[in-house]
């Protein structure tokens, strides 16, 4: 029997645990939505990284060969010759590479590096390789974006009271006892929070440090709500160049950046170019004094704390996991041979979806038969992209904004609404969206509304599978049984 989704990568206290946080944060994200995971990864990684542990998507060892619809990996060690080792297993491959380093056979690749450009990629993956690029792609964990509200209206700095350390799980490079000494000898009032791993080898003398007070305390093998809830209450944080910068940015909080692993500068670089993060430099350069001083710095002005907020918030909105599962789904083909896809509808589609949805014909059979009042619309909007229960996606006709397709997900079904643009009827847009919606949500049970007198909706929908229900409303059981 085969998966949905298998994500493969390793982790240990050489290679860290970012790429078992990105695995396991866009498995879980697919898991959501109904997709069938596994994740496989060497025997350290659980001990590596606490979170796997807790994890609700089930671990297999990475010698497993079971068959899955898609295969995505995350490993610096892995290029085209073990990627091609793959293809008997899965009919799609995804990467994720922040390195650009080598060569890669797959369908898509992940870079969410902050400034990351095509070009840096497309000597190195086939023709016709999706590129999902750049922060708006970094997969965090919800928590993250279901905490940035709250993070962000707290941005308004009185001071730096209480400094988060995050030196990465494993902390080779002990940047913990580094930073702790900085922030005592420049910030003596401060709190500290301090998050390892718990293999982490310098552990065991960093409890001792630990205790009550304004002092240090230590937080290990933390679930993601509770990291969430830290970087809230921080006002600034010491960090490494990793996974977490990102999630820092997804809540505003402005960070002291210090290179511990030769492939965090591209990260530690787009930050800084952003105005969200101070460079220290990298760790085997800098001393605790260094990093005092610029404590004490921005300590002395908090306009530019703010200001590194700013940036840090423009960045990283915390829907790159839900970004990536549209792009999972696998494309539907039209006759004519275009393709079409889904991706995340955003505020800048507002316009286009406003002149589809006044348009005479589609009010003509919506439940509300008014045009849309623009503002109305911006505000409607705006709540309906950040709400859980939502997904609305852009239909796109080989790259091309064609239409939208909206499932709000309830306890008693999801409902899908569709709108396809006046100048892209006739195609099969129609019926490919569907699909791809079905594809999304692949357990969901759907329902849709359509009114009896629009005929070309009702053969639409009746050719994807949907039938008329007493409750007046049109259904579509799981796809899987």
């Amino acid at each position: 029997m085969s998966t949905d989704a298998t994500f493969r990568f390793r982790a240990n206290t050489t290679v860290g645990g970012g790429h078992a946080i990105r695995c396991m944060t866009l498995a879980e994200e697919l898991a959501g939505l109904g997709w069938d995971c596994m994740l496989e990864c060497n025997a350290e990684a659980p001990e590596v990284v606490g979170a796997l542990r807790r994890c609700s998507v089930p671990l297999a060892p990475l010698e497993q060969d079971r068959p899955s619809r898609l295969v995505v990996i995350d490993d610096y060690g892995v290029d085209a010759t073990t990627e091609q080792g793959q293809r008997a297993r899965t009919e799609r491959l995804f990467v994720i590479d922040d390195l650009a380093d080598r060569w890669h056979l797959c369908e898509a690749l992940l870079d969410p590096t902050p400034g990351v450009s095509p070009s840096m990629h497309e000597t190195n993956i086939p023709a016709g390789c999706r590129m999902l690029l750049g922060p708006r792609y970094a997969p965090l964990r919800s928590a993250f974006r279901h905490a940035r509200q709250a993070a962000l209206a707290r941005r308004e700095p009185d001071g730096i009271n209480r400094v988060l350390v995050m030196p990465g799980q494993a902390d080779q490079a002990d940047l913990a006892s580094l930073s702790i000494r900085a922030v005592r000898a420049a910030l003596p009032h401060a709190a500290i929070d301090l998050v390892l791993g718990a293999g982490a080898p310098h552990l065991k003398r960093l409890r001792g440090e630990a205790g009550p007070g304004p002092g240090l305390t230590l937080h290990v093998d933390i679930d993601a709500a509770a990291m969430a809830d830290l970087m809230t209450r921080a006002d600034l944080a010491i960090g490494a160049g990793g996974g977490g910068a990102l999630e820092r940015c997804a809540l505003g909080l402005p960070t002291i950046l210090v290179i511990v692993a030769e492939n965090q500068r591209y990260v530690a670089a787009g930050l800084v170019d952003a105005g969200a993060a101070r460079l220290a430099g990298r760790i085997e350069e800098i001393d605790a004094g260094h990093l005092a001083a610029i404590l004490a710095g921005l300590s002395d002005d908090l306009s530019a704390l703010k200001a590194m907020s700013d940036g840090a918030v423009s960045l990283c909105d915390g829907h790159g996991a839900r970004r990536f599962a549209m792009a999972c789904v696998a494309p539907e083909p039209l006759k004519s041979g275009a393709c079409v896809v889904l991706r995340k509808a955003e505020l800048e589609d507002a316009e286009a979806m406003h002149q589809w949805q006044s348009d005479p014909e589609t009010r003509r059979y919506a439940r509300n038969p008014e045009v849309p009042d623009w503002q109305e619309h911006v505000a409607w909007l705006k709540g309906r992209l950040d709400a859980e229960d939502c997904l609305f996606a852009i239909v796109e006709e080989d790259a091309r904004p064609a239409g939208l397709i909206r499932l709000d997900r309830g306890a008693y079904g999801t409902e899908v609404s569709i709108v396809i643009a006046p100048e892209s009827r006739g195609r099969g847009l129609g019926r490919a969206a569907l699909g791809l919606a079905r594809n999304l949500v692949p357990r969901d049970r759907l329902t849709a509304f359509v009114k009896p007198e629009n005929t070309a909706s009702m053969r639409l929908f009746a050719h994807a599978g949907y039938a008329a229900s007493d409750d007046g409303l049109l259904h579509h059981d799981s796809k899987v049984a």
